[in-house]
């Protein structure tokens, strides 16, 4: 069987010369088109190459006198296979004279080169009478399935251990309104299909989609993989809530791929609309920053440049609150464009700034680039977004900051190098927001990286600040929130600090995102680590608590054993919650590996 690249069929039948003809009588007589729709889609499509997947479809046209015909693709009338007009589609055309009723007209045929599992047929006639129809198709149970193939708009992955993956999705039907009416759909990943169990969802599956209303997992899936419901920022989705300026249509949020090579280390898909040119667009993309073109818009919306290795981009006075600033090596993270920026900006809007250690020279810089470490930022959301920008922090140094908190609960802030930022809390902080809690867990710091060498600032520098600390997945940060932030400015220029500064509507990619799926599951653990709202069902008890007292024991081993040899009856919670090894079968087998699993504890 061929492998079967195009699974989504859209037929764009183009009628190019007259849809209608004259019918001699006593009167001069005419009939037309009046509808278009697939009567027949054959049962084997699915087996065929790209160039004879039409083959025995068959296309009903009505006619205004109420009479009909059904036309069908065969190879007897199909002129000529032409692959090479279109990087993205195969172009089929064939000669319609039972369409055109008796006048021989072309009709031209395109199969786009997506994976789906629709079948669209449109027609007109020079563009005034447009028709169209689609249907849906199903595999058929039997059907051995392709190693990419597409279910309700989901590309799925066909693993050689008879597992499917989850992998992207294929947003085909109703391809001339994609966008509005598919914004906002809830997505439904089903346990199997055609027999085969979905065990899985790949790294980025569904990034960039039109975002998700809400996302069900099943129990079956295991694996959830990075950013796998990750995707652009769009602010038209989301009203007035994100503070998203009136003159700026669309801004995307920008983050680093975890395992990206050096010609994609940023992922960007931002847009700039001003006010005087809504029409025109311009995107940056990964290029501009890893080759280091200059690219600059018009200064009344905003000015994106790299030099060297930095990539900055940010906005100036209309698009004063969408900016941001990417770093990479630089001899320093000051510089004159972000000073008139900052104290613009200063005036009339909040900044969220984050303090980063530099080194004083390039040669440091060129031998410390790999000591790239994940930063983590809040904006007005006041979110700490993960991946949101790679800087360097190559200080060799300790710098210390004391961090004027609310009630004495934070202590010192240490900078050191690109180890990160090391603190020591005196008690255990929190920071909230209206949907989610994140909590911030003391982090210890060893003797070594403490020296007598540093500088202290005084609090002055920082008067008019708030200091937030957060702890992400490891990584820590100072968050210095300013409303005026002056003494920012001046605690930096001749010292050993940077200043990387955001003023950036951040929006948590998750944001209004619902997971539903199993209590305990891969898709809970994803959730709860990527502080997405979970929406449990099913047991509440961990995996081997048999007996349901809400920890793992031996106790749990020997209701097992029990069981086995029908001491005891389990109920079917108690079943599932026993069945360790996820095998469908209860016996000693899951007994030992709780065991195994209590001892390695």
């Amino acid at each position: 069987m061929k492998k079967l690249r195009i699974l989504s069929v859209l037929l764009a039948v183009l009628m190019t010369l007259t849809c209608f003809s004259a019918v001699t009588t006593s009167a001069a007589l005419t009939k037309s088109v009046s509808s278009i729709e697939i009567a027949e889609v054959p049962d084997d499509i699915y087996t065929k190459s790209p160039e004879e997947m039409l083959y025995g479809i068959q296309i009903k046209v009505d006619y205004t006198d109420s009479s009909s015909k059904t036309f069908t693709v065969s190879a007897d009338n199909v002129d000529e296979v032409n692959t090479e007009d279109y990087s993205d589609s195969l172009a089929v055309s064939f000669t319609s004279a039972e369409i055109s009723v008796g006048i021989n007209s072309e009709v031209y045929i395109r199969v786009l080169n997506y994976i789906g599992d629709y079948i669209m047929v449109d027609a007109s006639c020079y563009g005034y009478d447009y028709y169209t129809s689609q249907t849906t198709l199903s595999y058929p149970e039997d059907y051995d399935l392709p190693e990419l193939f597409c279910k309700d708009y989901l590309v799925y992955r066909n693993n050689p251990d008879n597992t499917l993956t989850l992998v992207n999705h294929c947003y085909v039907p109703d391809y001339y309104n994609y966008e509005e009416d598919y914004k906002e759909q809830p997505v439904v990943i089903p346990e199997t299909i055609n027999g085969k169990t979905v065990t899985a969802v790949a790294d980025y599956a569904l990034l960039g989609t039109i975002h998700p209303s809400s996302v069900t997992v099943p129990k079956t899936v295991n694996s959830i993989g990075d950013y796998a419901f990750g995707y652009c920022f769009d602010p038209n989705a989301y009203g007035d809530n994100h503070n998203v300026p009136d003159n700026v249509y669309n801004s995307r949020l920008s983050y680093k791929l975890a395992n990206a090579e050096d010609d994609d280390t940023f992922l960007v898909c931002i847009q700039f609309y001003g006010e005087d040119t809504k029409s025109q667009s311009d995107e940056l993309q990964a290029e501009y920053l890893s080759e280091c073109a200059d690219y600059e818009y018009d200064d009344e919306m905003g000015t994106a440049y790299a030099t060297l290795t930095k990539a900055q981009i940010y906005s100036m006075q209309d698009v004063e609150d969408i900016w941001i600033e990417l770093l990479y090596e630089r001899d320093s993270y000051i510089s004159e464009d972000v000073y008139d920026f900052a104290e613009y900006a200063g005036n009339d809007a909040e900044m969220s700034v984050v303090i980063d250690v530099y080194a004083d020279t390039d040669n440091e810089l060129d031998s410390l680039c790999e000591e790239l470490s994940k930063k983590y930022f809040g904006g007005r959301t006041d979110y700490v977004v993960d991946y949101a920008s790679y800087t360097m922090r190559v200080n060799a140094t300790f710098n210390q900051i004391k961090a004027a908190t609310e009630d004495d609960s934070a202590g010192y802030v240490y900078f050191y190098g690109a180890d990160g930022i090391y603190y020591d809390l005196y008690k255990e902080l929190y920071f909230e927001d209206d949907n989610y809690t994140t909590d911030v867990f003391a982090v210890d710091y060893s003797e070594e990286h403490q020296t007598s060498d540093y500088t202290d600032y005084a609090d002055t520098y920082f008067a008019d600040c708030e200091y937030d600390i957060f702890c992400f997945e490891g990584q820590e940060t100072l968050i210095i929130k300013c409303a005026t932030k002056q003494q920012i400015f001046n605690a930096g220029q001749d010292t050993d600090f940077g200043i990387d500064l955001f003023d950036f509507p951040l929006i948590n990619r998750y944001n209004d995102i619902v997971i539903y799926g199993e209590n305990g599951s891969a898709a809970q653990t994803y959730a709860d680590n990527n502080s997405i709202d979970f929406v449990g069902s099913g047991s509440e008890y961990q995996l081997g608590d048999v007996n349901l007292d809400g920890k793992i024991t031996v106790a749990d081993s020997t209701m097992i054993l029990k069981a086995n040899v029908d001491l005891i009856t389990l109920t079917d919670e108690q079943k599932k919650l026993a069945d360790f090894d996820q095998n469908g079968f209860i016996n000693v087998i899951d007994a030992t590996e709780i065991q195994r699993a209590i001892v390695n504890s």
